[in-house]
């Protein structure tokens, strides 16, 4: 099973920024853009596990999050990874940074302590747009930060993490929850 650790975009949220996004896309070059119902921030990466090791997975985590709080949150600004002058995916920004940040770090210990292997890259609040395979030009990356700009904060409440599979299908990722993990 290919599993990550994040939060699905509530409805409403994800339908304010698929509009941001069919918005710009018709003016800009190709990109791999992300369907709205898929619309996440990623707390952990862990790749492919055995089925065996769910169970432990989700009542570790689980225990990890039920001290924290929920946070009120919201979308806001937009950047690039890994920077706008090399474009390779588009992002919209999520405050409060330090509160939701503060989320990854007791997941990324469960994980440690269930033996789980997984991506250690630093946790950043975002959730990517669109993925490029070739560069944008720069009027192309201030077109979509402009967008992105434009449509102002969009809130939302983050109240619990998953556990999802990830599976890879020609028609593009589809993410499948298998727990969900309140927030305390």
């Amino acid at each position: 099973m290919r599993l990550f650790i994040g939060y699905r975009l509530a409805d409403a949220p994800a339908a304010r920024v698929a509009a941001i996004a069919a918005s710009v896309r018709g003016k800009l070059p190709k990109g791999s853009w992300v369907a709205a119902n898929s619309y996440h921030l990623t707390f952990a990466f862990l790749g492919e596990q055995r089925r065996e090791v769910v169970p432990a997975l989700v009542e570790a985590l689980g225990m990890a999050v039920a001290s924290r709080a929920a946070v009120d949150a919201r979308l806001a600004s937009g950047g690039f990874f890994p920077n706008e002058r090399h474009p390779r995916a588009g992002w919209i920004g999520v405050e409060p940074r330090g509160a939701i940040e503060a989320i990854a770090p007791p997941l990324r210990e469960a994980l440690a302590s269930c033996g789980v292997s997984f991506d250690t890259k630093e946790f950043k609040a975002h959730l990517t747009l669109v993925r490029l395979r070739d560069s944008w030009s720069r009027p192309a990356v201030e077109a979509f930060l402009g967008a992105v700009a434009a449509a102002g904060e969009i809130p939302f409440r983050l109240d619990r993490v998953s556990l999802f599979e990830s599976r890879l299908l020609p028609s593009g990722a589809v993410h499948d929850e298998i727990a969900a993990l309140p927030l305390g």
